[in-house]
């Protein structure tokens, strides 16, 4: 392998390791705001009337939806991220 590719590979290499990293960020930053306001929403139907305690069992269903979409769209974004990784050890390494 020339100095060329080497560079390239290390380039491309480091280009899905800052997209990865960036993914999981979100992940754990987005999923992490979530549940905090789960937490809160939970808390406040400790202690409502009942009219305002389905409200806001309504809210949490449809937050713990969200928690569950965002972690399966950003897992699918890692995995891609790695068949990308993989991919380039298969061209590059015999």
């Amino acid at each position: 392998m020339s100095s060329r590719q080497d560079k390239e590979l290390q380039i491309r290499l480091a280009e899905l390791q800052m997209d990865l990293q960036i993914n999981i960020t979100y992940l754990f930053g987005i999923d992490g705001i979530i549940m905090a306001l789960f937490v809160g929403l939970y808390q406040a139907t400790l202690a409502s009337e009942d009219i305002i305690r389905i409200v806001l069992i309504i809210s949490l269903t449809f937050l713990m939806c969200l928690f569950v979409l965002v972690a399966v769209h950003y897992i699918r974004e890692i995995e891609r991220i790695r068949r990308q990784t993989r991919k380039l050890r298969k061209e590059y390494v015999w």
